[in-house]
């Protein structure tokens, strides 16, 4: 929760008060499967919404280290050199003295927010800057920064460096030192491989091997970013040093072939007491995971992705098991007992205290993980209920026997439910109840008395003369109406559910799960995953399959791979990642998965 407004905050702030201390969060015994919690990395305020997070004047996060007082800025991890709130007190204080106080202040809606405030002038909102190399703090309206210090980011940054912590070789790899050992550490592909024995010097960017030989140097030149820095050769001088690094060493070459160079240190992963998978820690989605520990990465704890050896950004794990998103406890890495063997898994703590597993999900710009007890659903179909019509989602032709129809909420295309098939070209704008073919006016969804049906109304396809009554008639080519006086005539039909070859389930686009009752389909049109056990069917928003998979199996996605569409017996099935059967919960709202 953020602020509302800092200056509407002062008017009431006098009526706020706010006790200062460390608090723990919860309470009780831990899960027999449960790592013990360790005492809270940051200080948490009492009564703050935000929990530990102190919010600037422009709304950027910061947090109170609880073992030795100092500021760290939430979005970056970095160590705010010099400034330090007294928990005990809340007083803020620089390398001069004390600057200002931690306060709380009225929140959007209700609650209140713990924010930083000046002493001089009193009440001010503080503005924190931070650059890579330094940081300096706003008291005074319409005036310069004052105060300030050093940053303490994970690897070194250079200035005049628009990559700031990257440095590329002639290959374009990316490489950094790191900040804590000033090793040089692999980068590429985020991955966190040390070269033992290659230095560079931070003072005056030469590059050294251990026998303190050396060969190169940094070299800034420009890019389309700005000034990028690059592995020069000594020898020849205007050559750009290539590194070649595999699981045996690394080398550099600076024109002729591979010299120098040193041995690599991979990645060594944690090993878990008790985990029947070694190192190998597994999300809810099945995919494997390791967390990086060795000599001389200790303080890495980068959480892995096995299969395809990246590590995700800003995550680590720490000894405890507590997994962290940069400086916000996410979860932790749990050993529960699974198909009969103890393995541990990433979990998470939802806002209900339910004990979860985390799943984690890629996309082209990243990866997400998913605390939620359950997704969202939305409904299929467009609902006339409110309208007045008895039968809900369902619209009537006046065909002998009659057809029936509903709208598609996700494309507004009318589907014929009765015969899986899509009207191509066919479109109800669902707020005006109009018919359009490719944007012709065909005519309009109509209330009529429900007739034999009783007292009320039900929906109707009608022409655009208002009088006659449309009744779809379908052919081998496609679909016909029989409005008069129509520029259109019909078009051709589509499949709405995706039919599976060899199903003997009815219907043939029925999928199962290991719920005798239970029944989905997928959708043709974006092969979303849609609940059609009960009389309304839902869609399973972000559920979705795919057909062209690279290992020619249909894969159930939510966001990443979490199982697989099998042909078992005649019946096409829901399976998990780890060949267990997958069970698809639905309540009214929402929707989980089981395996």
């Amino acid at each position: 929760m953020k602020k509302n407004s800092f200056a509407t905050a002062l008017s009431v702030l006098g009526l706020i008060a706010l006790t200062f201390s460390l608090s723990g969060c919860g309470g009780g015994s831990a899960p027999a499967d449960s790592p013990i919690n360790p005492s809270p990395r940051y200080v948490v305020w009492n009564g703050n919404a935000n929990g530990s997070t102190i919010l600037d004047a422009t709304g950027h996060p910061f947090a109170v280290d609880a073992t030795n007082n100092t500021v760290i800025d939430l979005s970056t991890g970095a160590v705010i050199a010099g400034l330090n709130v007294d928990p005990s007190t809340a007083t803020i204080s620089d390398t001069t003295g004390v600057i200002g106080t931690v306060k709380a202040v009225a929140a959007t809606g209700s609650g209140t927010v713990v924010v930083l405030r000046c002493n001089n002038p009193a009440n001010q909102d503080m503005t924190l800057t931070i650059t890579p190399q330094s940081w300096s703090h706003n008291c005074t309206t319409g005036t310069g920064n004052t105060g300030g210090g050093t940053t303490t980011p994970s690897y070194v940054n250079w200035s005049g460096n628009a990559n700031g912590s990257t440095l590329l070789d002639g290959a374009g790899r990316t490489l950094a030192v790191r900040s804590s050992d000033l090793a040089v550490v692999d980068r590429s592909n985020n991955g966190s491989t040390i070269l033992s024995g290659l230095r560079i010097d931070i003072n005056n960017g030469s590059i050294s091997d251990a026998g303190n030989t050396v060969f190169g140097s940094l070299v800034s030149v420009p890019a389309v970013i700005g000034n990028v820095l690059l592995l020069r050769c000594n020898s020849p001088a205007s050559l750009n040093m290539i590194l070649s690094v595999s699981a045996q060493g690394w080398s550099h070459n600076c024109g002729g072939s591979a010299s120098g160079g040193g041995t690599t240190t991979p990645p060594s992963y944690a090993n878990w007491t008790g985990n029947a998978n070694g190192t190998t820690l597994i999300d809810g989605s099945g995919l494997s995971y390791a967390v990086i520990s060795a000599p001389g990465q200790s303080t890495d704890r980068s959480l892995i992705d096995l299969s395809t050896n990246k590590s995700l950004s800003q995550v680590t794990v720490d000894t405890q098991g507590q997994i962290w998103l940069a400086n916000t406890l996410i979860g932790n890495a749990n050993l529960v007992t699974r198909n009969n063997a103890n393995i541990v898994v990433l979990q998470c703590t939802p806002s209900n205290g339910s004990i979860i597993d985390m799943v984690i999900t890629y996309s082209g710009t990243g990866w997400t993980h998913n605390c939620a007890v359950a997704q969202p659903i939305a409904s299929r179909y467009l609902d006339l209920t409110a309208s007045g019509n008895l039968n809900g989602e369902v619209i009537q032709d006046a065909s002998n026997p009659i057809h029936h129809f509903s709208a598609r909420l996700s494309d507004n295309a009318l589907v014929d439910i009765d015969n899986n098939a899509v009207l191509a070209g066919l479109a109800v704008n669902t707020s005006t109840g109009a018919l359009t073919q490719n944007g012709t006016a065909l005519g309009q969804i109509s209330l009529v008395a429900a007739g034999t049906v009783g007292t009320g109304k039900v929906a109707i396809l009608m022409c655009t003369d208002a009088t006659t009554r449309m009744a779809i008639s379908y052919s081998a080519t496609g679909w016909t109406h029989n409005c008069p006086s129509s520029s259109t005539t019909g078009g051709t039909t589509a499949t709405d559910y995706i039919v599976w070859s060899g199903n003997s389930t009815v219907p043939n686009y029925a999928v199962l799960d290991a719920v005798a009752t239970h029944r989905f389909a997928v959708q043709s049109a974006d092969n979303l995953v849609v609940d059609i056990s009960g009389a309304v069917p839902v869609r399973l928003l972000g559920l979705t399959i795919d057909t062209t998979h690279p290992t020619a199996t249909t894969v159930l996605k939510l966001g990443n791979p979490i199982g697989t569409l099998v042909n078992l017996g005649g019946q096409i099935k829901l399976q998990c990642t780890n060949g267990n059967p997958m069970t698809l919960n639905v309540s009214s709202s929402s929707w989980s998965f089981g395996c």
